[in-house]
């Protein structure tokens, strides 16, 4: 009885193909993590203006800092710089919020605080 069993040609476009389909699948997944870090980014920043406008109602004044912990701490949130670094820049009249990760940053100031954050040129 003859056996049968597989040839090494067989193996090797086997092979091939699963490191086409798998070249694929991470070009894509890459590509949705990015989308979903921005909406994070997005969030964020709608939740620090959101912040910032009750402070300014309780104290009169915006809170402008570039330290995390800061912001957090007075600001009463609990923002995580796992993803982006987050910093608060302007006067006690007006602020601008940015959410920063590598050539990506998104934008949100008190003048546009009802819209969508700005993303540069390097956002997904």
């Amino acid at each position: 009885m003859k056996e049968r069993s597989f040839t090494l040609l067989e193996i090797l476009i086997v092979i091939v193909i699963v490191g086409i389909l798998a070249g694929i699948g991470m070009a894509s997944y890459t590509g949705v993590k990015e989308k979903t870090l921005g909406k994070e980014a997005i969030a964020n920043l709608k939740l620090i203006a959101s912040a910032e406008d009750l402070r300014r109602m309780e104290t009169g004044s915006y809170y402008i800092s570039s330290n995390l912990q800061n912001i957090n701490n007075n600001l009463k949130l609990s923002l995580s710089a796992t993803n982006w670094v987050y910093a608060i820049s302007g006067t006690a009249a007006t602020f601008s919020a940015t959410a920063r990760r590598g050539a990506c940053v998104y934008t949100l100031s008190d003048s546009d605080a009802d819209d969508e954050p700005n993303p540069n040129a390097g956002c997904p």
